[in-house]
């Protein structure tokens, strides 16, 4: 028998943008060289400037929101009462980059929006983090070099204000299942508030902050998938050229291979004492705009190596939920497509690249099977960037077509 336990939707790099423009900020603190060398860096789209700052596609909000209505309305048996651990529950999960530039006013649009699809799923538990992109003060940090301690400082001022970003507030979400299983959701910060880090948009996890969640983890009962919540991927199959901008490091999270060695726990044991376990099942990220994995899932999760995570680990990317086609892309009447990474330590380097998307992952107890459950992942897409966000064939695994994945601990 086959009972639902939880529906999560995963969305993510929403880069809202509402108001001036950071050439105004920039323009108004009276930096003339700043000034030139931002316009240069947009005449010439250096570093994929368009493609990370063009901002929010105000249709697409309303479609999402439509989507929403529609899932609430359809199939209203997914929202069971949060007080009651054991009904099923709908999560709605947002891992960073709300805003383009970082400015207060994006933040409260933002913010605006993502508690009205948060009522639009009522019952429905919700997590926000904030991204690299949330911690720019107001512009890319490489045009606000002098004065930046004091500009970040201002800027982490903002990102307090909003109790949802506040880490002290990121307490697990839970779901119990049949058979004393349950499902919990965690978070972590991986945004780096350091000037290169930031200008590059490079991730970290502080030590203490590990540390922190390794042993909130290994006291978890026995029987339990984790999931958890971050900006940055964890493992990601980047190709050399996108790893890197003169020499330097960009967009990765540099602490990856010592957070991974920690959630892997291969030297230590399960929560319940015997054997040995993952602390940590299941990742959620975004970033990088892109969907990973970019196929259908394997029956089996094992099977999909990503990186150094161990064959009991698996991470799903969402794509940005918002953002317009680029300009490149405009001109060249690219369409969303399925790319492969050269990357031999993944054994789905796929990618899919639609620049407004989001994921649903669907997990079922099924007393047949042992320690896991069965998941459905559906990748949506307004493909290309018109109409309704509509499932995408090729990336959705199903029960009712046969081809769930198992995920177990």
């Amino acid at each position: 028998m086959r009972t639902q336990v939880l529906q999560l939707i995963h969305i993510s790099d929403l880069h809202f943008r509402k108001g001036a423009p950071d050439k105004v900020a920039i323009a108004l603190a009276g930096r003339a060289i700043d000034r030139k060398a931002r316009n240069l860096v947009e005449k010439h789209n250096l570093g994929d400037w368009h493609e990370g700052t063009l901002g929010h596609d105000r249709v697409a909000v309303s479609a999402f929101r439509k989507f929403l209505a529609e899932c609430k309305r359809d199939e209203p048996e997914w929202f069971g009462d949060p007080g009651n651990a054991s009904s099923p529950q709908t999560w709605l999960i947002d891992t960073g980059d709300a805003s383009t530039f970082g400015d207060v006013t994006s933040f409260a649009e933002a913010q605006k929006r993502l508690l009205e699809w948060k009522a639009e799923l009522q019952p429905c538990q919700f997590r926000s983090l904030y991204g690299n992109h949330d911690a720019w003060p107001g512009t890319q940090p490489a045009f606000l070099a002098s004065g930046y301690d004091a500009h970040i400082e201002q800027q982490w001022n903002h990102i307090r204000q909003w109790n949802e970003w506040c880490v002290e507030n990121w307490k697990p979400l839970l779901v119990s299942a049949p058979g004393d299983t349950y499902i919990e959701c965690r978070a972590v910060n991986t945004v780096s508030l350091g000037f290169m880090d930031n200008i590059l948009a490079v991730g970290r996890v502080s030590s203490d902050d590990i540390e922190d969640l390794c042993a909130q983890l290994t006291a978890a009962p026995a029987g339990g998938l984790h999931i958890l919540a971050m900006h940055h991927p964890i493992a990601f199959p980047y190709e050399t050229k996108e790893r890197s901008v003169f020499g330097k490091e960009k967009m990765v999270l540099a602490d990856a291979a010592e957070l991974i060695r920690k959630l892997r726990n291969d030297e230590g044991g399960a929560p319940n004492g015997t054997g040995h376990a993952p602390l940590a099942h299941l990742f959620l990220s975004g970033h990088t705009h892109l969907a990973h994995p970019g196929t259908k899932l394997p029956p089996n999760l094992q099977t999909v190596y990503q990186g150094e995570l161990s064959t009991r680990q698996a991470q799903f990317v969402a794509g940005s939920l918002l953002l317009p086609r680029d300009f490149k892309k405009v001109r060249a009447n690219a369409q969303p497509q399925v790319s492969t990474q050269v990357n031999d330590k993944f054994a789905l380097p796929q990618i899919y690249d639609a620049t407004q998307q989001f994921e649903m992952l669907r997990f079922f107890y099924d007393d047949q099977l042992e320690d896991g459950f069965l998941l459905e992942r559906y990748v949506f897409a307004r493909a290309p960037n018109g109409g309704d966000y509509r499932a995408v064939p090729e990336l959705t695994n199903t029960i009712e077509g046969g081809d769930p994945a198992f995920i177990g601990w």
